[in-house]
C-alpha cells in the first residue's frame, strides 16, 4: 500500500471538462473503492462480478476485488466514464441490493502524480 500512496494522489470525483482530440486512453479514470456489506465476500465477489458482465460492458474496462475481511473490500476499477459508472452504482437494482446487505461505499478518484 505504501508504494501505491507514493504513486497516486487520491482525491474525491470532480466533474471533468470534455476534451476533444485526447487520446481515449487518457480519458479513462481509474477509481479507488472501499467497501462494507453484511454479506460473505464470496457472495460479494459473485455479485459484483456478474454486475460488472450485465451493466458494465464499455464502462468497466478491469476491476480487481481484494478481499480485507469477509465484510470488507477494496477495489480498483478502470472505467471509460466515471458518470456512467456512477449511473450504474445507482440504478434501482444497486439501490436495493446495497439496502439489503447494508453495502456502503466509497469512492476515490485516482491520478498518477507526476
Amino acid at each position: 500500500m505504501d508504494l501505491l500512496i507514493k504513486k497516486f494522489r487520491f482525491s474525491n470525483y470532480s466533474n471533468r471538462s470534455k476534451l476533444e482530440g485526447v487520446n481515449p486512453l487518457f480519458l479513462m479514470e481509474k477509481l479507488f473503492i472501499i467497501c462494507s456489506f453484511d454479506c460473505s465476500f464470496q457472495y460479494y465477489k459473485e455479485t459484483v462480478k456478474q454486475w460488472v458482465k450485465e451493466q458494465g460492458e464499455g464502462i468497466v474496462i478491469d476491476y480487481e476485488l481484494i478481499k480485507i475481511n469477509d465484510h470488507k473490500s477494496h477495489s480498483f476499477y478502470t472505467v471509460s466514464s466515471l458518470e456512467e459508472f456512477l449511473i450504474m452504482l445507482d440504478t434501482e437494482w444497486a439501490r436495493e441490493w446495497d439496502k439489503a446487505n447494508n453495502c456502503k461505499d466509497i469512492i476515490y478518484k485516482m491520478q498518477l502524480v507526476e
